[in-house]
């Protein structure tokens, strides 16, 4: 029995630590038939600030090495049913894992041509964690009106969907000509890095900026004052991928990153203590 352990893995930056579990040889109903995954919950660094038990959903792939849109995917959650090992790790370095004993069949590993299939090659296997969704236990327990009462702020929908604090997200801006007429200088609402993460808007002007004024749309990040400062790390490090959306088609976006590196002034990047958002965008 060969039982394999990733390196270590964050749900989020300041988040919630994992390790995936591989039984080449499965386990339970999936000994010696199939692959199984697991993924165990470790002590972290970030576990005081942290809700428990984890409430969420992990996305897995492994991937099809000779098909990338045929990879087999599954996901695992953690909710109110799961067995009891979700919750802190304070006694050992990890708990024990949960998933799928019958993750895939060792017969569908090969290559079969016929499908298009071949996720063992040159004796390797790629797993790729495609999405980790977390259902935040402070509001677990809310009543509809006091999820209504902040549904605005938070940017997602509330009513029987787990909020997400997960890219993408979809900003509409209205009335585009009459705001490009008028040089109009808009924001959106706030939204988040992460779950716990930095909060930050959208700035744009249509009628354009500066030397690109009255030919090009502008496009501004904005750091904001946010209730999770406190824990997080400054000046804000990233980048910000943004994409204007053709509508006629799923592809073909016109996409942009904005980059907060060292070279950003720190009026951009650093951390928003007296007014509502940063002095300057960066875009």
């Amino acid at each position: 029995k060969v039982n394999w352990f990733s390196n270590p893995l964050y749900s989020h930056a300041g988040g919630y630590k994992f390790r995936m579990n591989v039984y080449i040889n499965g386990c339970g109903a999936g000994k010696g038939s199939h692959l199984s995954v697991f993924f165990c919950l470790m002590r972290g660094e970030n576990d005081d600030n942290l809700t428990w038990p984890f409430r969420g959903t992990i996305t897995v792939s492994l991937l099809n090495q000779l098909w990338p849109e045929r990879h087999h995917r599954k996901s695992i959650v953690f909710d109110d049913e799961s067995p009891n090992i979700s919750g802190r790790v304070q006694e050992v370095e990890r708990e024990s894992g949960f998933g799928h004993q019958t993750f895939i069949s060792h017969s569908e590993l090969t290559h079969r041509e016929e499908q298009k299939c071949c996720f063992l090659q040159n004796n390797h296997l790629y797993f790729r964690i495609d999405n980790i969704d977390i259902q935040p236990g402070d509001f677990r327990n809310w009543t509809t009106s006091e999820a209504s009462s902040v549904q605005d702020t938070l940017q997602r929908p509330w009513l029987g969907v787990p909020l997400t604090y997960q890219p993408p997200y979809i900003i509409k801006l209205t009335q585009h000509m009459e705001k490009r007429m008028t040089n109009a200088d808009w924001y959106s609402e706030p939204f988040y890095s992460h779950y716990r993460g930095y909060k930050m808007c959208l700035n744009i002007l249509p009628g354009g900026h500066g030397t690109f004024k009255g030919t090009h749309v502008s496009v501004y990040i904005y750091l904001m004052k946010g209730e999770n400062d406190a824990k997080l790390n400054w000046p804000f490090r990233g980048t910000v991928v943004v994409s204007l959306l053709n509508q006629l088609q799923n592809d073909n976006h016109h996409t942009q990153k904005i980059v907060f590196s060292e070279a950003t002034p720190i009026k951009s990047s650093g951390r928003v203590t007296k007014a509502n958002r940063a002095k300057s965008g960066r875009g």
